[in-house]
């Protein structure tokens, strides 16, 4: 069992796996499901924690702030803190 590398980009690296190892591999996920729903669960909440459309936005925000402006959000909001506090003194 192999993949086509015909659709790959130049520089890509792709599986060529052996039957054998495919077989063996479903049937370890088939002998031991706990072991991998417990895998997948995790990964599951990492994901949707790390990649959720509010860190997303912030993150895009953040970077399109930065490059158009130079400064990232957390400078910005510093910078008028800074201001504030000197306007008190």
């Amino acid at each position: 069992m192999e993949f086509s590398s015909a659709s790959s980009k130049e520089g890509s690296q792709w599986c060529h796996p052996k039957e054998f190892s495919f077989k063996h591999a479903l049937r370890k996920l088939y002998n031991n499901p706990g072991v991998y729903k417990k895998r997948a669960k995790k990964l599951s909440l990492h994901v949707k924690n790390k990649y959720n459309s509010a860190a997303m936005h912030e993150k895009m925000y953040n970077t399109i702030m930065r490059d158009y402006i130079g400064y990232s959000d957390i400078q910005i909001e510093d910078m008028f803190n800074n201001l504030s506090k000197e306007q008190n003194v």
